[in-house]
């Protein structure tokens, strides 16, 4: 992976993470629990398209083998 983009990488890493420890609540029966999550989601859509923009979009020769989606 080039080093100018390590620390994308390493944030999108984080809001993975992030994202999944979230997750449980996204369909909850509680409705108070939900926003939160939503939130999340939300500003998490914001900075990938962010991160896209300055970055253009994760391919494997660029980003490594785990940035294509598989098929």
């Amino acid at each position: 992976m080039a080093h100018h983009l390590a620390a994308p990488a390493g944030e999108l890493t984080a809001m993975a993470g992030a994202g999944r420890r979230a997750s449980v609540h996204a369909n909850s029966d509680h409705p108070a629990e939900q926003p939160p999550w939503r939130r999340l989601t939300t500003q998490h859509a914001d900075r990938l398209g962010a991160i896209m923009d300055a970055y253009g979009r994760p391919t494997a020769d660029r980003a490594g083998e785990e940035a294509e989606p598989p098929g």
